[in-house]
């Protein structure tokens, strides 16, 4: 468009800028607007949410992203439309410290808050800052006033554990996804839902990155045509145009994009355990409509083809949700390319 033309020289010399979070923050929300890939992430998370919630009167979500907390709103609503009533909901989100020291997270969380009084939910926040999810401990994503004032046959919180494009900056710093790994299990969720990039970009080769970084990205440009105003594309194309300098341009510890596809390795596993069993159930689940359905001229004619597997032993866990794929055929969006591959995994652990 005339408007990204226009601002390619200044989007080229920014890519390999350091930003702080709160600008990082900024770009992702233009990209969310923009993009209905990431719309359709937040939206199947939540459904796997919802349904692993039914029942459970206190309800719990640790988000290991909460950036501007745009995935919460619609399961506040779901929650307050529940049958019976909604639960009690508390909410942990984690983000990065801000080189201001303003308290980004808790601004996220008193919107969160107006919005839950509003539609009547009970509703508690609580932010955590931490540059990395590995440093992070049990203790810390646990309820410090559970059990207190309630009865020896009071409901335990059910909770779920959320993570949308994190894990995979993990892989960069040895070790530290098996540490997370472990603290999301010292916290016993209900649910563990995932969604990352699905595309190989932790290759050791240069020219492997570049070519796949290449398909990769040629589709999410794609999808941004049409998506948004002039000035919001050139955001998100700023956005993904850091993205594609990290995989290309930076190594070693500097190169934290760094995605793989799916089946992980062994090594890389999201479960760190079993691989996904060849005798597993699959199942095509068609996603009912959201409460405010998310661009759904250009996602409701996706299919999702998951595995469900419901395990009591973490060491045993099987990994839930391939990738994602468009029926062929389906119809796409005026003005807008066929999506020939769905760009990002989903992964539920139950």
């Amino acid at each position: 468009s005339s408007a990204a033309a226009a601002a390619a020289p200044v989007t080229a010399s920014a890519l390999s800028l350091p930003l702080d979070p709160a600008v990082d923050d900024l770009l992702y929300s233009h990209f969310y607007e923009s993009c209905p890939y990431l719309k359709f992430a937040h939206f199947t998370a939540n459904q796997a949410i919802l349904e692993a919630f039914a029942g459970c009167r206190r309800v719990h979500v640790i988000d290991f992203g909460m950036k501007q907390g745009t995935q919460w709103p619609a399961l506040i609503q779901a929650l307050a439309l529940r049958p019976g009533g909604p639960p009690s909901f508390r909410l942990t989100g984690i983000g990065p410290p801000q080189p201001d020291s303003t308290d980004a997270l808790q601004q996220v969380g008193w919107k969160l808050a107006q919005f839950a009084e509003a539609i009547r939910v009970d509703f508690r926040y609580r932010g955590l800052v931490a540059a990395s999810l590995a440093d992070l401990e049990p203790y810390m994503l646990l309820d410090p006033d559970e059990g207190e004032g309630e009865g020896p046959g009071a409901e335990a919180e059910a909770v779920a554990v959320n993570s949308v494009f994190e894990l995979h900056r993990l892989l960069a710093r040895p070790g530290a996804l098996e540490k997370v790994l472990g603290t999301v299990r010292a916290v016993r969720p209900k649910i563990v839902t995932v969604v990352e990039q699905e595309a190989n970009h932790n290759a050791g080769s240069f020219l492997e990155r570049f070519t796949e970084a290449l398909h990769y990205y040629s589709t999410l440009f794609d999808s941004l045509e049409g998506g948004g105003s002039g000035a919001e594309q050139v955001m998100s194309e700023l956005y993904l145009g850091r993205q594609i300098w990290n995989v290309v341009g930076c190594e070693a510890a500097e190169r934290t994009e760094r995605h793989e596809t799916t089946p992980p390795s062994d090594r890389r596993s999201l479960a760190a355990a079993a691989a996904l069993q060849q005798n597993t159930p699959r199942t095509t689940h068609h996603a009912p409509p959201p409460l405010s359905s998310p661009t759904p001229k250009k996602i409701s004619n996706q299919s999702i083809n998951h595995a469900r597997v419901s395990r009591s032993d973490w060491s045993q866990l099987t990994r839930i949700a391939a990738s994602d794929q468009p029926r062929l055929g389906a119809p796409h969006p005026p003005g807008h390319p066929p999506i020939n591959r769905f760009p990002f995994s989903f992964f539920f652990f139950f």
